[in-house]
């Protein structure tokens, strides 16, 4: 009887052990989860963007097609300059949403543009400082707007990805408003690079649709820029997923005369004229570091920021 005993306490101490392993399990899984799921706590996925989806919900209820940046500190003075650049052009500003990293940004461009869309994307990185091309702080910031853009999409949010780093030498709005209603078309993306390039697709300015393909080809990109985050670049992604079609996805080019790149910087009078002869927009890209960007704006006449770093200035676009 003895041994009956205690063989049925040892049952009892056994079962009662792994239900309470059972239990904590349970409890470090759920608060896992919570962490998860705060955006507070997100280093590399996009928290709570019910604010930005209501934003750009706006813009697409007035016929227009959203455009979208995402904007660190380092590149709140090209911001600046850039909306100095763009202010009388109808209707650029009223379907622009910035996404500022940091409060400072946020703060910034809230004051000097009180009517301009700004969410606050709140993360974990430390995304206020300048980035590197090919760092691996820049390769987070690279994923962390891809999903952001995918999140958007998964949610019926057709948009325009776009970066502040350029000028816009006439209003680019009507041109994206044509290609969004290109018929069957899933992403079409500005050229990369200067004759030797052209024909790849580049992320520096690009409509995504918010159709089947066009969520399949982004939802394939943040998946492939997480799984190889040290050695992958998005236009690279986006070349080879439209040029052998990814799940269907019909993707097409901005023909290179319309939106131009760095390379416009580097050519002689004749290469631009012949083509480039009167593009809408030139991508300050080719070029490392955002002083350099800067630099180069103001030598061309391309920098719409006053002195003060907050008043706008007349400049005649080249």
């Amino acid at each position: 009887m003895a041994v009956r005993g205690r063989q049925r306490n040892q049952i009892i101490f056994l079962t009662s052990f792994l239900a309470l392993l059972f239990l904590y399990c349970c409890v470090i899984t759920s608060h896992q989860g919570e962490q998860q799921a705060s955006p507070r706590r997100t280093f590399l996925g996009v928290g709570d963007v019910s604010a930005l989806v209501r934003m750009t919900e706006e813009i697409t209820r007035a016929g227009r097609v959203p455009l979208v940046a995402t904007v660190n500190a380092a590149y709140l003075p090209m911001t600046l300059s850039w909306l100095c650049n763009t202010a009388a052009m109808a209707g650029v500003h009223e379907q622009t949403v910035v996404i500022a990293t940091d409060d400072a940004t946020h703060d910034a461009l809230r004051r000097r543009w009180p009517t301009l869309r700004v969410f606050r994307h709140a993360t974990q990185a430390d995304m206020a400082t300048g980035l590197g091309f090919g760092s691996n702080g820049y390769r987070i910031y690279m994923l962390m707007r891809v999903k952001l853009m995918l999140a958007l999409l998964r949610r019926g949010v057709s948009l325009t990805v776009f970066e502040t780093d350029c000028l816009w030498r006439k209003n680019a709005a009507p041109l994206v408003g044509e290609v969004a209603t290109s018929t069957g078309y899933d992403v079409i993306a500005a050229q990369n690079g200067a004759e030797r390039h052209l024909g790849n697709y580049s992320a520096g300015f690009l409509f995504l649709n918010a159709t089947r393909g066009g969520v399949g080809v982004w939802s394939e990109m943040a998946k492939r820029l997480e799984r190889g985050l040290k050695g992958t670049y998005e236009q690279d992604i986006l070349d080879g997923l439209c040029k052998a079609r990814h799940g269907g996805a019909r993707c097409r080019l901005f023909p290179y005369e319309q939106i131009a790149d760095g390379m416009w910087y580097r050519m002689t009078e004749e290469a631009r004229r012949r083509l480039l002869p009167d593009p809408y927009i030139i991508n300050n890209n080719f070029i490392v570091g955002v002083e350099q960007k800067m630099q180069r704006a103001r030598a061309y006449g391309h920098w719409f920021l006053a002195e003060d770093g907050d008043t706008c200035r007349p400049a005649k676009p080249g």
